[in-house]
């Protein structure tokens, strides 16, 4: 193993360990101040705003200045500082979480994906993408079990001092890290993103992306609601969180393999379907145990949509625009179906059964199906 995949490796399980202990417990924090169903789901929708501009933007800034390493320390210490300013006011004040804890979310979703742009654009690195991204779910899990824990012991302020010290262990990791490779020689300006829209096959890639990540999104706000009206405590959330991101670390790491011999658009295919199964399982189940084994199905979804998403992609982007087309995309599927979802979610909650969105959500999977079925076939 080289020595940049292990900076990676570690710098990754770090930076994701605090990332899990925001986003796991950001739903729970809203809901013991007293926040409605509709509340929340703006907190989350200005969450999707936030990492939509900031991932455009931050995808921009990258390519125009060479760089992603600087952007990302600068980013990851103005996030630690939110984050403590968003669990440390433990009093329900509408505007002020919707702000902070906004901007602290967002700012983690924006990370999260210009670090897996960092490990693609490193050439060295990009065929070790899955295994270096499966330590992220190493820290991902083991940080979502401890939350629980750390909020019974702390209470939320213990989630803010421990995000705070993961940031700052990064940051001083980081130091040896090696940049992404540029394409400097070309004045870059923002209106060389219309050039993406031109290719018919990247807006495909969009659509069906945005619709899988839109149904995905269910699991972090709404399945997070009726396990909480089925009488999930914060740990129980937690080892929901945990399990499930064990669960994926398996296939985060064969994921280069897997791609190698079954292509992009297949195991999308594959992804779509296993979600469809999962949605419309979640839409049946009885209880928080049954939701957490459930979630076991992690391991066929998510790793393959995302490591899918980041090959399929990064095929149609320009030598000067990878960045920048990678974050696009990210940011006009994960990012609009982050804003989407809660709004979405919160407003059919008020009017149906939980359960029966969750089975909306499942026949949605038929889209991303049929959309990547033509190149497969």
């Amino acid at each position: 193993m080289s020595k940049n995949i292990k900076r990676f490796s570690i710098s990754i399980f770090v930076i994701f360990s605090s990332y899990s202990l925001v986003i796991t417990q950001a739903v729970p924090f809203l809901t013991d101040l007293g926040y409605s169903p509709s509340q929340r789901g703006l907190v989350l929708s200005f969450v999707g705003i936030i990492s939509i501009v900031g991932q455009i933007l931050m995808g921009f800034l990258s390519d125009r200045f060479g760089t992603i390493k600087k952007f990302f320390i600068y980013l990851t210490i103005l996030m630690a500082l939110l984050v403590g300013l968003s669990f440390l006011v433990e009093t329900k004040n509408f505007m002020y979480h919707f702000l902070i804890l906004g901007m602290a979310m967002g700012l983690t979703k924006i990370l999260v994906n210009l670090y897996e742009t960092w490990i693609m654009e490193v050439d060295s690195m990009r065929d070790d993408f899955g295994f270096i991204r499966g330590f992220g779910s190493i820290g991902w899990a083991l940080a979502s079990l401890a939350s629980g824990y750390l909020i019974s012991a702390f209470s939320y302020e213990g989630l803010a001092y421990a995000c705070a010290l993961l940031s700052i262990i990064f940051v001083f990791l980081s130091i040896d890290m090696e940049d992404a490779e540029k394409q400097t020689s070309m004045d870059i300006k923002m209106s060389d993103i219309k050039t993406l829209f031109k290719n018919k096959t990247y807006v495909r890639f969009l659509i069906v992306y945005f619709i899988a990540y839109f149904v995905y999104n269910a699991d972090a706000v709404t399945v997070t609601d009726l396990m909480v009206n089925l009488g999930a405590t914060p740990t129980t959330i937690g080892i929901k969180w945990f399990v499930q991101a064990l669960c994926e670390l398996p296939m985060m790491l064969l994921g280069a393999r897997i791609l190698l011999k079954y292509k992009g658009h297949k195991v999308m295919v594959f992804a779509s379907v296993m979600m469809l199964i999962r949605m419309a399982l979640l839409g049946v189940a009885p209880n928080n145990l049954s939701i957490i084994l459930i979630s076991t199905l992690q391991a066929l979804t998510y790793p393959f949509i995302l490591m899918s998403q980041k090959q399929l992609v990064y095929e149609q982007l320009p030598a000067h625009l990878r960045s920048t087309g990678q974050m696009v995309a990210v940011s006009l599927t994960a990012g609009l179906a982050a804003v989407l979802m809660p709004i979405t979610s919160g407003i059919l909650i008020e009017h149906m059964d939980i359960q029966m969105v969750l089975v909306i959500c499942a026949v949605l999977m038929i889209i991303p199906i049929m959309g990547m079925r033509e190149r497969v076939t």
